[in-house]
C-alpha cells in the first residue's frame, strides 16, 4: 500500500512539471513581446565600460572616407538577452553627448543559445547626423543599459555599456546638401563581395583548374545566403546555402576542382545571394574568361634531311604553328642549346650526327621535331692516288724517253 502512495504521488509531481512545462512554452512568445522597454531618456550616460557583450557595427559611413552633408549614419547592434531583453542604444559624434536611438529600420527577435529563455536580438538603425563642419569626425555608436538612480542617490545613474564601435571620417563642402534614404544606403553595402583568386584572366595547359573564391557579406543582417558558378553560360551549380548568424562581416571560402575542360577560351561566372531580413534578396556576379591549351606545338619544314652533307656548315631552319617562349636543338644527344631562331650548324665533324628540335609554347607545352640522321661526307682520297700514280707514269714515260734518245746519240 505505502508503495502504491509513493507511485501516485511521482505521478503527480510528474505531471504537474509536465504542464508547467507547456504552459511556459505557451507563455514565452507573449512575454518575448511583453519585455519591459529600457528607460525612455533622450540621452544616455555617464558611460562605465563592462566587460564585452554583444556587438555594434557602423556600416556606413566608411572609415577614413569623405563625405558631403547630410550624413546617414548606418549601423546594426547584436544583443543576447533573457526573453528578450533589450537594452539603450546611443550615437554620439566627436565624443560629445549620447543621443540615444530607439527608432530601428528593423528588429530581429529569434530565439538563440542552449536555454529557451536566451533570445538574440538584432537592430538595425539609421540615423541623420547634424550639419558637420568641414574637417575630420568620429561617430560612436553605443549598446547598453542605462540606469537612472534614485532621488535619495543620483549618483547611482549611469549607462553601463558593453559593446561600441567608432568611425573615422572626414566632411568636406559642408553647405552641399546630399541627402540619401537609409534604404539606398544599405542596398549599396550589403551586396555580396565576391574575389576569385582562381582560374584568373590568362591561358593554362591543363584540363583541370582550381576554383577559389570568396564571399563576404554583412552576417548579422542575412537569414540566408548562397553562391552558384556558371561555366560558359551553361545551368548554375549551387555550392552552399544555409542561415547565417553572428554580427561580424563574414568571408566565406569556396575550393573545388573543375575538371574536363576542353582547349579554347572559358567563360566563369559566381553568383552569390544573400537574403537580409529587412529588404529581402541582394545579390552579385563575378566573372573571369581564361583559355586551356593543352597541344605542345608543332615543329615543321626541318630544314636538316636525312641524308649525307659535303659542307661541314649545315643550315638549320623550320617553322611553328604558334607562338613559342623557349626553342633549342639537340644534336648528338649532348643537351639542348638555345635558339632565338633559324641558324646555321657550323665545323660539324665528319661522320654520322642526330639532331632534335626542342620548342615550348606560351603556357609550357613542349613540342618536339622528328629525330633526323645525317651524314657528313669524310673526305674523298681516290681522286688524288690516281693523280699520284697518274704522275709518277709520266715521270717514267719522260724519263724511259730521255734514255733512249740519250742512247742514241752516242751511237
Amino acid at each position: 500500500m505505502e508503495k502504491q502512495n509513493n507511485f501516485d504521488a511521482e505521478m503527480k509531481k510528474a505531471v504537474v512539471i509536465a504542464l508547467a512545462l507547456l504552459i511556459a512554452s505557451l507563455l514565452i512568445p507573449l512575454v518575448v513581446e511583453a519585455q519591459p522597454e529600457p528607460p525612455n531618456v533622450d540621452t544616455l550616460g555617464p558611460v562605465v565600460y563592462l566587460p564585452p557583450s554583444g556587438s555594434a557595427i557602423i556600416l556606413s559611413p566608411i572609415n577614413s572616407t569623405s563625405y558631403v552633408n547630410q550624413i546617414q549614419l548606418v549601423f546594426v547592434v547584436e544583443a543576447y538577452g533573457m526573453l528578450g531583453q533589450f537594452g539603450n542604444v546611443g550615437v554620439s559624434i566627436d565624443g560629445g553627448v549620447i543621443n540615444s536611438v530607439t527608432d530601428f529600420i528593423d528588429k530581429s527577435v529569434v530565439e538563440s543559445g542552449p536555454e529557451w529563455y536566451w533570445y538574440k536580438i538584432t537592430v538595425l538603425a539609421s540615423v541623420t547626423l547634424p550639419t558637420l563642419s568641414e574637417g575630420n569626425h568620429t561617430a560612436t555608436v553605443y549598446y547598453g543599459w542605462q540606469y537612472l538612480g534614485i532621488p535619495e542617490n543620483p549618483s547611482l545613474q549611469r549607462y553601463e555599456v558593453c559593446a561600441h564601435a567608432t568611425i573615422n571620417f572626414a566632411v568636406v563642402n559642408a553647405d552641399t546638401s546630399n541627402m540619401s534614404t537609409a534604404v539606398s544606403d544599405i542596398t549599396s553595402y550589403t551586396k555580396p563581395e565576391i574575389s576569385i583568386s582562381s582560374p584568373s584572366n590568362m591561358s593554362f595547359n591543363t584540363n583541370s583548374l582550381p576554383l577559389n573564391f570568396t564571399v563576404g557579406h554583412i552576417n548579422s543582417l542575412a537569414t540566408e545566403a548562397s553562391a552558384c558558378y556558371s561555366l560558359d553560360g551553361k545551368d548554375n551549380i549551387t555550392l552552399s546555402s544555409g542561415k547565417e548568424s553572428s554580427i561580424e562581416k563574414i568571408v566565406t571560402s569556396y575550393n573545388l576542382e573543375i575538371g574536363n575542360l576542353s582547349d579554347g577560351l572559358h567563360n566563369l561566372t559566381v553568383y552569390a545571394e544573400i537574403t537580409y531580413w529587412h529588404y529581402s534578396l541582394s545579390s552579385a556576379s563575378s566573372s573571369v574568361q581564361f583559355s586551356v591549351d593543352t597541344s605542345p606545338p608543332i615543329i615543321s619544314e626541318l630544314s636538316i634531311a636525312n641524308k649525307i652533307y659535303n659542307d661541314q656548315n649545315v643550315p638549320l631552319s623550320f617553322n611553328l604553328n604558334e607562338d613559342a617562349s623557349w626553342i633549342a636543338y639537340d644534336l648528338d644527344n649532348h643537351g639542348n642549346t638555345t635558339l632565338q631562331g633559324n641558324t646555321t650548324l657550323t665545323g660539324l665533324s665528319r661522320g654520322s650526327h642526330s639532331i632534335v628540335v626542342y620548342a615550348n609554347d606560351t603556357v609550357g607545352n613542349m613540342g618536339k621535331s622528328e629525330m633526323m640522321n645525317f651524314t657528313i661526307k669524310e673526305p674523298d682520297t681516290f681522286p688524288k692516288a690516281l693523280t699520284i700514280i697518274a704522275s709518277v707514269a709520266t715521270v717514267v714515260m719522260v724519263g724511259t724517253g730521255l734514255f733512249v734518245y740519250f742512247k742514241k746519240r752516242k751511237h
